[in-house]
C-alpha cells in the first residue's frame, strides 16, 4: 500500500514576505551561499491591538459549531484575545449587534458562515501489466501470454474543502474591519494492485482543512510568526563572508555586522579585488542591517551591492526591505533587535 498525502488543489498559499526579524533557527550551505533560516514576526491585515476583548458569535453552516470551537481555542491560546462566547445569543439582526456596543464596550465582533465543507472519494483504475500487440512466432507461450487475465491497479482519491466567510465589527460603531472568504483544500489517494483500497481517513482530511481555514483567518487578524531564507554570499577572496554567515547562523548580529564591515573596509583598501566580489561584503552588510531592523543602511547597501556589480537583480532587495519597514511599523511595540542572548 502506498498512501500520500498532497497538498492543497486550487487554492494557491500566500506568498511569505519579508518582515521583523526575531531569530535564527537553521543554516544551509550552498555554492557561495549560505541561506539562514530566520524566524519573523509578520503583522496582521487589521489591527486589533486597540480592542480589550473579542466577541465570538455562533457561526452558520455546516460544519459550523466544530470550526466555530476550532476558533475559539485559538483566539485564545494563539492570539491572546480575551473571548466573549455569544454563540447562544441571536445575532442575526443588525440591530442586535450594534447593541452589543453598549453590553461589551472596547470590543470587536466576529461572526460568519461556512460556505463550504465537503468531501469527496473517487476509485479508478488502470491496466498495469503489458499484454503483446503483435503475436510473432504463435508459440504457446506467447498464445498463453495474450490471453491471460488482465491485471488492474486501482487507486483511491479523497478530496476535502472546507470555505469559511469571517466577518470583523467594530461593536462600538458598527464599522466592518474586514469581510473576507478562506479556503484549504487537500488531497489524499491510496494505490493497491489486489483489488479496490479501503476508505481514506476522512475525519483526519477535514480535520485538517479546517484548522487550516481558522490559522488562515487568525494570521490575519494577530501577528505571527513565519520563516523566510536569507541568503548570505561567501567568496574565498574574502574569508570574513564565511564568519559572517556562521554568527548570523547563531543570531550573533553584532559580531555578523562587524564581520561583514570589515570585509567592506577590506576591500576599501585593496583596490584589486573583484568589485564582484567586493559587492558580496555590501550584499551580506546589507542582509544584517535589514535583520537588525536598521533599514536605511541595509538599502545604502544594497545599492552599493549593484553598482559594483552592475548586476539589477540587487535591487529586489530594495522592495523587500521596504515591506518589512513597513510590516515593523504596523506591529505594536516594538521589540528589540535580535541579539545573542534573545536568539
Amino acid at each position: 500500500m502506498n498512501m500520500r498525502r498532497g497538498a492543497g488543489f486550487g487554492f494557491a498559499a500566500s506568498a511569505a514576505r519579508d518582515i521583523p526579524l526575531l531569530g535564527v533557527i537553521l543554516a544551509v550551505l550552498g555554492c557561495g551561499t549560505v541561506s539562514v533560516a530566520v524566524q519573523l514576526t509578520r503583522a496582521p491585515e487589521i489591527d486589533l491591538t486597540q480592542y480589550q476583548q473579542v466577541a465570538l458569535a455562533k457561526l452558520d453552516g455546516l460544519a459550523a459549531e466544530d470550526i466555530g470551537a476550532r476558533l475559539e481555542k485559538a483566539l485564545a491560546e494563539k492570539g491572546g484575545f480575551k473571548v466573549v462566547d455569544l454563540s447562544g445569543s441571536d445575532l442575526t439582526d443588525p440591530e442586535a449587534k450594534r447593541k452589543l456596543g453598549k453590553r461589551l464596550p472596547g470590543a470587536v465582533l466576529i461572526y460568519g458562515k461556512v460556505a463550504e465543507s465537503s468531501y469527496h472519494e473517487d476509485v479508478t483504475s488502470e491496466r498495469c501489466d503489458a499484454r503483446p500487440k503483435v503475436v510473432i512466432s504463435g508459440s504457446l507461450d506467447e498464445l498463453h501470454e495474450l490471453f491471460r487475465p488482465r491485471r488492474f491497479c486501482y487507486t483511491r482519491t479523497a478530496k476535502a474543502v472546507t470555505r469559511v466567510s469571517f466577518e470583523v465589527m467594530d461593536v462600538q460603531t458598527g464599522e466592518l474591519l474586514q469581510s473576507k472568504t478562506y479556503a484549504h483544500g487537500l488531497q489524499a489517494s491510496d494505490h493497491r494492485s489486489d483489488g479496490p483500497p479501503p476508505a481514506l481517513d476522512r475525519g483526519a482530511l477535514e480535520n485538517a482543512t479546517r484548522a487550516a481555514v481558522v490559522e488562515k483567518f487568525l494570521r490575519s487578524i494577530a501577528p505571527h510568526k513565519i520563516t523566510i531564507v536569507a541568503p548570505f554570499q561567501t567568496d574565498g577572496a574574502l574569508p570574513q563572508l564565511e564568519r559572517v554567515a556562521q554568527h548570523a547562523k547563531k543570531g550573533d548580529w553584532d559580531e555578523a555586522r562587524e564581520e561583514a564591515q570589515a570585509a567592506v573596509d577590506h576591500c576599501d583598501t585593496h583596490p584589486e579585488i573583484d568589485p564582484r566580489t567586493c559587492a558580496k561584503a555590501h550584499w551580506d552588510l546589507a542582509l544584517v542591517f535589514k535583520c537588525t531592523r536598521e533599514f536605511d543602511k541595509a538599502v545604502e547597501h544594497v545599492r552599493e551591492a549593484q553598482t559594483l556589480s552592475d548586476d539589477e537583480d540587487y535591487l529586489a532587495e530594495i522592495a523587500a526591505i521596504e515591506r518589512l519597514r513597513q510590516d515593523q511599523e504596523k506591529l505594536a511595540g516594538d521589540a528589540p533587535a535580535p541579539t545573542e542572548a534573545n536568539r
